[in-house]
């Protein structure tokens, strides 16, 4: 964990205390708040959930400061009336013609009593584009609020969390559209938070039922701009496919899911789209290492729903063709990482162990292998790179990677 992280570990009590300070504090402690949450929810992997836990706790006093933080900036907008002032160039000072008129004003002493005119200092000014910003800033730690929630099932701050979400992204969606009539230039920075926080609380809305199958793939449908999707740019590409993979995965996952309702087949469209999107975003993002995992995921989820397919005769030749290109996006990861490291060494790690995991699994369906000489070769292999294993896990509990094929790496007992 990084000095920062510590130090706001220690002032945490000392953070919630100054929250009667002025407005520029309550939006960057908010923000503080959901760049530790993000630091202490990253380094979770296979270490229980007490880290997701206090990550939540975390991203829910970010939700509350910005909450304040809107509170005081629409009052503040609301109260701004237009002020009739005069320069005085010579004096650089401002003359009031009404103080009546003056809201949100600190007043300074007069330096000359014997003068008529009153001084005052003057606040920069909350504008629409300063809300704007608190909206987005609340709309993706809301986004990341949603996702411990289902990591860590704990309902105690949110209540019925469906039934939040739909309260507070009610509230929130119909703010930023009032506010994007006023600043059309910034729909499309808008467009991407608001995209994801739809597919976030749709995924939210399934998997607690208040959702059917299809309403949340109408919902995912819907969240992402139309047009040609090579317009879009690449991070919103990347992020409309990772909303598939997710709808996908979890529809997938859904062992109750009635067949009627969802068929394998239309899982297997959700992640072809998918691949499809990442192809695209490939070509205008070509050093990416993310993109490259991300890619090489799709192919093993696709792997494990053609596996399901029994009376397909093809089925073991097909996996094994998705392994091996899975196995080429996460060996390229790696090489983008290495050639292009800021901010991708994570990405570099997370590519070599995919690489060699996908490669066992491969390998160990091949007629005539040796088992026990591919697993200890990959036991091997591994080793030399410390924190391998709770990459392995991650990608297993995302539904990467079988559960099975850690227990015979021994990283299962």
């Amino acid at each position: 964990m990084t000095l920062f992280c510590m130090r706001i570990f220690h002032y945490d009590r000392e953070l919630i205390a100054l929250i009667h300070q002025g407005l520029p504090f309550k939006s960057n402690t908010g923000q503080a708040y959901i760049t530790l949450a993000e630091e202490v929810s990253s380094g979770a992997n296979g270490s229980g959930s007490a880290p997701s836990m206090r990550a939540m706790g975390l991203v829910w006093n970010g939700v509350k400061m910005f909450d304040r933080a809107l509170a005081l900036q629409e009052s503040q907008l609301q109260s701004m009336v237009p002020q009739d002032i005069d320069l005085d160039i010579e004096d650089g000072g401002v003359t009031l013609r009404d103080a009546g008129i003056f809201e949100g004003v600190e007043r300074a002493e007069a330096d000359r009593p014997e003068q008529s005119e009153q001084w005052a200092v003057i606040k920069e000014p909350v504008t629409k584009s300063d809300v704007l910003d608190t909206v987005l800033a609340k709309l993706e730690a809301l986004i990341l609020l949603c996702g411990l929630i289902q990591q860590t099932g704990n309902i105690q701050l949110t209540g019925d969390p469906f039934i939040f979400y739909k309260e507070q992204g009610g509230d929130l969606l119909s703010k930023l559209e009032k506010l994007l009539d006023d600043l059309p230039e910034s729909r499309a920075e808008a467009a991407l938070p608001r995209a994801n926080f739809t597919a976030a609380v749709a995924d939210l809305g399934f998997k607690s039922g208040n959702l059917s199958a299809q309403q949340y793939i109408e919902h995912v449908q819907r969240a992402f701009p139309s047009g040609p999707t090579a317009e879009l740019g690449p991070v919103m590409i990347v992020n409309r496919a990772e909303a598939y993979i997710q709808l996908a995965h979890t529809l997938l996952d859904r062992t109750n899911l009635n067949t009627a309702e969802v068929t394998s087949n239309q899982i297997l469209s959700h992640f072809n789209l998918a691949a499809k999107l990442l192809a695209e975003a490939a070509t205008q993002d070509k050093k990416n290492a993310r993109l490259c995992c991300l890619r090489g995921d799709v192919e093993m989820f696709r792997s494990r729903i053609i596996m399901r397919n029994e009376a397909d005769p093809e089925r073991l030749t097909t996996v094994e063709i998705l392994w091996g290109n899975a196995g080429v996006f996460y060996r390229g990861a790696r090489r983008l990482a290495e050639a292009y490291p800021n901010s991708q060494m994570d990405t570099n790690l997370e590519g070599i162990v995919k690489g060699i995991v996908a490669e066992v699994q491969k390998q160990l369906t091949q007629e005539g292998s040796d088992a026990a000489e591919v697993l200890a070769n990959a036991r091997k292999e591994l080793s030399a790179f410390p924190g391998w294993g709770e990459v392995a896990i991650e990608a297993v509990r995302n539904g990467v990677f079988d559960e099975m094929v850690l227990v015979k790496l021994e990283m299962y007992k």
